[in-house]
């Protein structure tokens, strides 16, 4: 649980000075934020037997990696090979009245590896739902205070970006909805 909070707290600081700021039907304030990215690499070495392998990126940059266990076919990678990682992050931060029945806190995560034959790939998607109350507001310095269900507070710094700060309240349930979704696959070089 503390976990969750954490990392949601992270995102929701990082992601309220960068984000778009939205409104619900009911006219509260919320943020959707959106951001894909594609990284290619080159395989540079294997170690099947310690499952070890070494990417090297576009610009330069290696890094080595333990291959999961459950990522069958490894054997069919070799020194060349193409590894491509595809990431897609959304964040949802919607404020609810202080009244309103919210989701708690909950994660759920589906992976799925390659089928036998074929290049090792894995794709996977993460969701986590954190719901935390707004106890503490301070307009003029920009500060708020949030607390999650296990009763942990963390002061927040929000940003001039967000421009409808005003409108929070002390006792608004903030639920916090962070998706990631990851494919990667491997291919022989073009």
């Amino acid at each position: 649980m503390k976990k969750i909070f954490i990392t949601s707290v992270a995102l929701f600081s990082l992601l309220m000075a960068n984000s778009v700021f939205a409104q619900d039907a009911e006219g509260k304030p919320g943020v959707l934020a959106i951001h894909a990215q594609k990284v290619q690499a080159i395989v540079e070495s294997i170690n099947p037997a310690d499952r070890m392998v070494t990417l090297k990126r576009q610009d330069g940059a290696t890094m080595t990696a333990r291959i999961d266990d459950r990522a069958g076919n490894l054997d069919s990678v070799k020194v060349g090979d193409m590894v491509e990682f595809k990431i897609l992050n959304s964040l949802v931060i919607a404020v609810g009245d202080k009244n309103a029945a919210t989701p708690g806190n909950l994660t759920a995560e589906n992976v799925q590896f390659s089928t036998v034959g074929g290049k090792p790939a894995k794709f996977t998607v993460k969701t986590v739902v954190s719901e935390v109350t707004v106890t503490k507001i301070n307009y003029k310095k920009r500060l708020m205070t949030i607390k999650d269900s296990s009763g942990e507070s963390k002061e927040l710094k929000i940003s001039e970006d967000v421009k409808r700060f005003n409108e929070i309240k002390k006792g608004d349930k903030i639920v916090i909805k962070y998706t990631e979704a990851l494919a990667i696959t491997v291919a022989k070089p073009s």
